[in-house]
């Protein structure tokens, strides 16, 4: 397991969404599985936040490759050996659909619907979270190569269709009906039963805790720098420290389906 971990930055302010992404993220599995992602298409560095352009260059560097050097390093598939080598821009496509079916192989591993796709791909390129909607707006064509939420043509996508005629009562009852028919097609979200008030309260605090624990620092030097910074409100004893990182990692188990040491 790659054990050289930095958390991923999580800039969100409602504490439910910050939950959602952190106990995904936080995973040590997780942060292996974008490693491995990142050495595996080439990437040395993290780009700059939400900067595709960087990443849509980097891709073209990639494409310029020999065809066989790419099936050696597992980024296209071998099927595709005889693609010609002026053929660049056959290359870029594979290459960037091979990338777009390890993102889906990864949120699969921990069970999470394909709308976290987006927020798996945040994580492997930027290292950093900025926002992340729990409900996507799209207007689509029915074609596999435009289907809402996923690139992944095998993923399945439920999605509530209006028609100018559409009420926000109509809206509201077809999304209880589209709740009932996603549970009826897709494993149960593990986020299910964590996301309580007390996991809620101070989730930004703990997660904090939590990497303080994983970077070694011990629970009374976490207390004492706690307690330093005036804009925090004041922790009284060094086993609240103890059971807050406790709680959160019982809660990141659950969600993450992996065991922490």
């Amino acid at each position: 397991m790659y054990m050289d971990m930095k958390p991923v930055q999580v800039e969100i302010k409602n504490k439910r969404v910050y939950a959602q992404v952190a106990f995904l993220v936080d995973s040590p599995l997780f942060l292996d599985l974008i490693h491995q992602l990142r050495t595996k298409f080439k990437l040395k560095n993290t780009l700059e936040t939400d900067d595709y352009d960087q990443w849509q260059k980097h891709l073209h560097e990639l494409s310029e490759m020999t065809t066989l050097d790419l099936v050696h390093a597992e980024i296209i598939d071998s099927s595709n050996l005889q693609v010609k080598e002026a053929d660049q821009k056959r290359k870029y496509k594979l290459i960037a659909d091979s990338f777009h079916k390890e993102i889906a192989l990864i949120r699969e591993t921990f069970q999470y619907p394909p709308h976290f796709d987006d927020l798996v791909m945040r994580a492997a390129l930027f290292h950093r979270i900025t926002d992340f909607k729990t409900v996507e707006v799209v207007m689509y064509q029915r074609t596999k190569e435009s289907r809402p939420g996923t690139l992944n043509e095998m993923d399945s996508t439920t999605a509530i269709l209006v028609t100018p005629f559409s009420t926000k009562e109509d809206v509201l009852q077809a999304f209880d009906e589209a709740k009932k028919l996603r549970n009826q097609i897709e494993k149960s979200n593990p986020l299910n039963t964590v996301l309580d008030k007390d996991t809620l309260s101070n989730i930004v605090r703990d997660r904090a805790w939590y990497w303080d624990r994983v970077n070694k620092k011990k629970h009374g030097k976490i207390l004492e720098d706690w307690n330093k910074d005036t804009n925090n409100f004041p922790v009284q004893e060094e086993n609240d420290v103890v059971k807050a990182v406790s709680r959160y990692k019982k809660a990141l188990r659950h969600a993450s389906k992996v065991t922490l040491s």
